[in-house]
């Protein structure tokens, strides 16, 4: 015998079950997003985000004479804040009036819930995804919304993104390395193209690039150190299906072998290079970057109140119809872009 299933009971059912599931998969959907799900720092309240940032060594670090030998009492200079804006993000679950009578009965329910939830997922996971790898900028959305301050943001050299200053700090005419830097040159990632054909002064110091735009080992082991500063290093590379084939064939059969349990258990296939996982993430903004990073510099903000938080169904009333709005308030934050690289212009062959 068919069974009503109420708003109510639709409502609970599916807070229980499927926005959780949503939630869960959301972060399974590309391998950028599951390792920000171990950096997920939940900020609560407050207009916009703010970090303290250090640009410089303390000038009171050095040496002491001991004994009565005084010390220094001032207060250097050496931190600033960046700002970072909140980002929105919403998707919705769908039933129609007449689904619903046409298909009583949990079970029947079950199916329209299954398909509706998995249409809300990949389109959020799709709209973050790719996000993840922009600027942000309103100009990147059909409704001229804000997104989060993705890769292509964070990691610029000596000129700010379509969105404007990275954290409110600019990084125009802000270059050098640590020894001899201009303006907020402890801003700027190590970008770079693979066919510079030129000597670029990164934060570490001098880099010499050809004029090949072919991917090989050394290229790829000068971006890895560029980005190295002690046991600080890249534990994430990302890149396209077709460098991800290319570092495979430059590879031995022994070497092919070394690939990441951590992103095997959760599905996706990865290398090895110098113990960093090397993964494709189909979210990527080209097919010819390769992105070196630093997860450790990255923070995956959310606020708690807003985190896949879930309205209870309603019909507009205009419309036979329950919705169900799911939003997220998040950004994703670097806090370091010296320590991360991207390679661009790359090819195979």
């Amino acid at each position: 015998m068919a069974v009503t299933v109420t708003y109510n009971t639709l409502n609970a059912f599916t807070d229980k079950f499927y926005v959780r599931k949503l939630k869960d998969n959301f972060y399974l959907s590309s391998p950028l997003l599951a390792k920000l799900k171990a950096r997920e720092v939940k900020t609560e309240g407050g207009d916009d985000i703010r970090i303290p940032i250090n640009y410089t060594s303390s000038s009171t670090a050095k040496r002491w004479g001991g004994r009565a030998d005084t010390f220094d009492t001032v207060l250097p200079e050496h931190a600033t804040m960046a700002v970072f804006p909140w980002c929105y993000y919403d998707t919705t679950i769908t039933i129609p009036k007449t689904d619903m009578l046409k298909n009583m009965g949990r079970s029947k329910i079950v199916d329209l819930l299954d398909a509706e939830t998995q249409n809300a997922e990949d389109s959020l996971n799709d709209k973050v995804g790719i996000d993840l790898f922009l600027t942000g900028a309103t100009s990147e959305d059909a409704g001229g919304k804000a997104g989060v301050l993705g890769l292509t943001a964070a990691l610029t050299y000596n000129a700010n993104p379509t969105s404007g200053a990275y954290g409110g700090i600019t990084r125009v005419s802000s270059s050098g390395a640590k020894n001899n830097p201009t303006g907020n040159a402890f801003w700027n990632a190590n970008s770079v193209a693979a066919n510079a054909n030129t000597s670029v002064v990164f934060w570490k110091g001098s880099s010499a690039w050809d004029n090949s735009t072919v991917l090989t080992l050394a290229k790829m082991q000068e971006m890895f150190g560029l980005c190295t500063a002690g046991n600080i290093k890249p534990n994430l590379i990302l890149t396209s299906q077709v460098l991800f084939n290319r570092f495979w064939a430059l590879l031995t059969a022994i070497q092919r072998q070394m690939t990441d349990d951590e992103m095997g258990k959760i599905g996706f296939q990865s290398l090895s290079f110098n113990g960093c996982s090397v993964v494709v993430d189909d979210n990527i903004n080209a097919a010819t970057s390769m992105y070196f990073l630093n997860m450790d510099t990255f923070d995956w903000r959310v606020h708690p109140g807003m985190n896949f938080e879930a309205t209870p169904f309603n019909e507009p009333i205009n419309q036979r119809v329950a919705i169900k709005g799911i939003f997220l308030m998040c950004q994703l934050v670097c806090t370091r872009p010296n320590r991360n690289g991207v390679i661009t212009g790359l090819t195979a062959a």
